[in-house]
């Protein structure tokens, strides 16, 4: 946000938690979810294995906000540097994490309230700059972000394709 109060940047899609709530654009609402490798098993598990990004991180923020609102405690296993990096480390069977639910991947399972996994706050992505442009950035994105939306929910719908093994490409 800071880049693009100096100038450096015309627009800016960011969540609107890191904007500290100034005016922008809805793009559009992301939920999140707890993840974990399709064989983690929760029980008897004391202290959840968390696997998250570094500071600043709204993933991170929200994910150590409901476990110790739950009360539940928690250790920090392995922090990575970008969303894949997580979804390798939650795959490989290091810990939980917390993703978007376009971000859960081949090999993750969605950890459901009952395991004790608390529930988890949306995010709002946001378009930040374009007032500057009198909306006509929006106008012209719109169309172009409905399709793509349109695509990622109907993705978010329906299970990750698999291969079958003795099929692989």
């Amino acid at each position: 946000m800071e880049s693009l109060d100096a100038g450096r940047f015309n627009l800016v899609i960011a969540s609107r938690e890191d904007a500290r709530r100034r005016p922008g654009h809805l793009l559009f609402r992301e939920a999140l979810v707890w993840v974990a490798s399709e064989d983690f098993n929760s029980s008897g598990c004391c202290s959840v294995p968390l696997v998250l990004l570094p500071p600043p991180c709204q993933f991170r923020r929200e994910a150590i906000a409901a476990l110790e609102r739950s009360g539940r405690t928690w250790t920090l296993v392995y922090a990575g540097n970008s969303v894949p990096s997580i979804q390798a480390a939650v795959v490989a069977g290091l810990g939980v994490s917390v993703l978007g639910i376009h971000s859960t991947a081949i090999g993750m399972r969605i950890l459901q309230p009952e395991e004790g996994f608390p529930a988890l706050n949306g995010m709002e992505i946001m378009l930040y700059g374009e007032e500057k442009f009198e909306g006509s950035i929006a106008k012209a994105l719109f169309p172009v972000h409905e399709t793509v939306l349109s695509r990622m929910w109907e993705r978010a719908s329906r299970p990750p394709m698999r291969w079958p093994q003795s099929k692989l490409p």
